[in-house]
C-alpha cells in the first residue's frame, strides 16, 4: 500500500501517462489483495469455528448478520408532512 501511495504521489506531481498505468495496475492489484485476504480471513474463522455463538459475536463485530439501527432516517427527515413543508413554503 505504501508503494502504491508513493506512485500516486508521483503521478500526481508528474501527470504522466505512465505514472497514471502504474498507478492503477498497482491499485488494483492492491484491491484484489485486500478481497482475497477478507475471503481467506472470514473462511478461516467460518471453517474453524467449533463455538457457533463466538463464531456469530466475532462476525457482527466484524459488521456481518444483523443490520446495525442506526441506518434509519433522522428524526427531523422522518416525517413527509414536515418535508413537504419545507419545499412548499421555499
Amino acid at each position: 500500500m505504501k508503494l502504491r501511495d508513493n506512485v500516486h504521489r508521483n503521478y500526481k506531481r508528474t501527470k504522466l501517462q505512465i505514472h497514471r498505468d502504474e498507478y492503477k495496475q498497482l491499485r488494483n492489484f492492491t484491491t484484489t489483495v485486500i478481497r482475497q485476504e477478507e475471503v481467506a480471513y472470514f473462511s478461516h474463522h467460518i471453517n474453524n469455528s467449533n463455538n457457533p455463538k463466538a463464531m456469530w459475536n466475532k462476525l457482527r463485530k466484524l459488521g456481518v448478520g444483523k443490520a446495525n439501527p442506526s441506518h434509519c432516517l433522522p428524526s427531523n427527515i422522518n416525517d413527509p408532512k414536515l418535508i413537504n413543508k419545507f419545499f412548499v413554503d421555499a
